[in-house]
């Protein structure tokens, strides 16, 4: 469960900053799309994953990987927040300030 409230930390913060609830939409899909190849669960899209994990229901779930799982999502909802906030990223979601009409300088 704390995995999942940073990940909605994260998309709270980013759509806040950018007004938009698609951006967050978007990366929640690119986010689920990432974790579908590197981490697999025994379930039928299991065999497309690097990584295979047991059933979240199994009892092989040890603390300490419950705890790895929890602090790999903080790095990864950082960088991500990263990517789209930064006004100089290729795949920013947020639009420099352009100046209006009215407060720019004359260039007469």
């Amino acid at each position: 469960m704390a995995s999942i409230a940073i990940f909605a930390i994260a998309m709270m913060i980013l759509v806040i900053r950018t007004g938009r609830i698609a951006a967050a939409s978007g990366a929640h899909w690119g986010n689920n799309m990432v974790a579908l190849q590197f981490v697999g669960i025994d379930d039928d899209l299991g065999p497309m994953a690097l990584f295979h994990l047991p059933p979240l229901t199994d009892l092989a779930w040890t603390p300490a990987a419950i705890g790895v799982m929890v602090v790999a999502t903080i790095p990864v909802s950082i960088l991500q927040l990263a990517l789209l906030l930064h006004p100089r990223s290729p795949v920013s979601v947020v639009r420099p300030e352009a100046p209006l009409l009215a407060n720019s300088p004359s260039t007469v």
